[in-house]
């Protein structure tokens, strides 16, 4: 009798955070999910975290998570790896390196110890595996957001690429809702 009553309070917290406009979302991009992994990433918490993303509107939800589903359709990220990472496990630095306090995955990443991070679509291919990895240990645990260290030692004028900048920010509309928080580590100036 106490699980049931705790299994309804579970529930009334799941609906009440998307309010039940994440089974809008979900029946609006059914047609698209097209195979069982496209299915199971657009979870009910998949399709809240899109409408948190979007402050509770359904329409701009829908419109985010189908790009979405077009970009997963396209880049695969599942089954993606870092082509540079293949050949030299030390050619980027970016990796899971534990939980916090509160269980959430932390990610880690220092400028100095990545030795190849020159070519954008590579650090982004790195990026999306470190965030799929992430996402997977979330999705199989009472959290739902990571914690991200950037540590900037080593940091300097060549890593200032807007390719890779621009590429990183249009990659997190894929990933919604999901940092918890961000700590910066010896920041340069110019993000001071």
């Amino acid at each position: 009798e106490m699980t049931s009553d705790h299994h309804q309070n579970t529930t009334q917290v799941g609906e009440h955070e998307g309010g039940g406009d994440e089974k809008k979302v979900r029946e609006r991009v059914e047609g698209d999910l097209t195979d069982d992994d496209l299915k199971n990433w657009a979870s009910p918490s998949c399709c809240v975290r899109f409408l948190k993303a979007r402050e509770g509107d359904v329409e701009k939800a829908v419109d985010m998570i189908k790009k979405a589903i077009v970009w997963r359709k396209e880049m695969k990220p599942s089954s993606l790896l870092c082509p540079d990472c293949s050949v030299d496990p030390h050619s980027h630095n970016m990796r899971i390196i534990g939980m916090e306090g509160q269980g959430r995955p932390v990610i880690y990443t220092c400028f100095s110890q990545a030795l190849n991070r020159w070519t954008p679509e590579n650090n982004m291919k790195h990026l999306i595996r470190t965030l799929e990895d992430a996402s997977i240990i979330l999705d199989n645990s009472s959290v739902d957001k990571w914690v991200w260290v950037i540590d900037f030692h080593g940091f300097g004028v060549y890593d200032c690429n807007m390719k890779t900048t621009s590429l990183a920010v249009s990659l997190l509309d894929y990933y919604p809702a999901r940092l918890e928080k961000m700590i910066l580590i010896e920041t340069p100036w110019m993000f001071r």
